[in-house]
């Protein structure tokens, strides 16, 4: 402006407008795979007309390999690969060609149907990243049920010495059983042959038993014969009694 510039408000703003059209660049990055950037397209038209756009190509295969390797092989913060050596790689390998083929797929679909369908560098990524969620979501639950089963392996390993130990035991007492059996067999022989001598004892004591019970009863018959013949000889012995006490001295 020199020395023609006027130093006044329009002016000013003016000078401010032309300074920061000529130096202020915005960078604004779009995904066409965003519903929303056909809105906005539509809404604000100058985004295509004023503004200088950059098709960002798709990314060579390399690429994409690079990019898996840095987020899935080594040491990752919460997140490690379990498999023999080499398997982290094979899978960043495998998550690259997995995308390089859906962008292929995207471009076959337009030559078929004549509509898009965009994979970016944000999918990629979401991908990457929803791969290495599910990943650490199925090692947690293998690690569970590995634990379980270990556990149960553990349990049933316990169980089986356990058994064991009762089998011995089991195989102690049943001798003792036995012998207590050998015993108790012993006792009841010799408690049924005191039975049967001390049936024979009561069959004999039955038997004096009745013989005496025999002879006390004729004893008591004859003790009532006896009884009968002296009260028929008292009435003799009475008067023989008072002849006696009759008969004087001489």
């Amino acid at each position: 402006y020199g020395n023609k510039f006027e130093d006044t408000s329009d002016n000013l703003y003016k000078f401010f407008i032309d300074r920061i059209r000529d130096n202020l660049h915005i960078v604004l990055a779009f995904s066409p795979a965003n519903p929303k950037f056909a809105e906005r397209a539509r809404k604000f038209p100058g985004l295509i007309n004023c503004c200088n756009i950059d098709w960002f190509l798709p990314w060579p295969i390399d690429a994409l390999k690079d990019v898996s390797n840095k987020f899935v092989t080594g040491e990752q913060k919460g997140f490690k690969l379990e498999g023999p050596e080499g398997v982290d790689a094979k899978v960043a390998t495998y998550l690259a060609t997995v995308h390089d083929l859906i962008t292929k797929s995207c471009d076959q679909y337009y030559s078929q149907y004549s509509r898009r369908v965009f994979v970016t560098p944000k999918s990629y990524l979401s991908f990457i990243m929803f791969y290495k969620a599910k990943y650490m979501e199925k090692l947690r639950d293998i690690s569970k049920k590995e634990s379980d089963v270990t556990l149960g392996l553990e349990k049933l390993a316990e169980a089986e010495t356990s058994v064991e130990g009762l089998k011995k035991e089991l195989a102690v007492k049943g001798k003792q059983v036995a012998q207590a059996k050998r015993q108790t067999e012993e006792v009841v022989r010799k408690v049924n042959e005191g039975q049967k001598k001390a049936d024979v004892q009561m069959n004999k004591a039955s038997k004096v038993k009745a013989d005496a019970n025999a002879k006390a009863t004729e004893i008591e018959k004859e003790k009532a014969a006896a009884n009968k013949l002296l009260e028929a000889a008292m009435p003799f012995v009475r008067a023989a009694e008072k002849a006696a006490a009759k008969v004087k001295p001489g």
